[in-house]
């Protein structure tokens, strides 16, 4: 094995260590892209429908902040779902409100 690597130039060790190192690539962008976690859940609905999951958490941001126009900004209350910030527009509140036993939390 030494001898193989005595007859070898430098320039072709590095070609061989470029090689393996794309190859190495290769293979762990192959693993990640399928070992990705297939959640049993449908999807989060389209823009166009509200969202009507129960969420993780319902947080009121009560932290006090000033708007563009000098005004203090109105409470900001946001939902998560999936680990994902989720607007109250964009949820069926009224769904969830019936469906979900979920306590908004006030975060300062």
């Amino acid at each position: 094995m030494i001898r193989f690597i005595d007859h070898l130039s430098s320039r072709r060790i590095a070609t061989i260590g470029l090689v393996v190192i794309f190859l190495l690539g290769l293979v762990t962008v192959f693993v990640w892209s399928n070992g990705e976690k297939k959640s049993d859940a449908p999807p989060v609905e389209s823009s166009t429908t509200l969202i009507r999951r129960c969420p993780d958490a319902w947080y009121a941001d009560k932290m006090p902040t000033i708007s563009n126009d000098g005004k203090p900004a109105a409470a900001r209350e946001y939902l998560v779902i999936d680990g994902k910030r989720v607007e109250l527009s964009q949820a069926d509140m009224a769904w969830i409100g019936a469906n979900c036993s979920v306590e908004k939390k006030t975060v300062y």
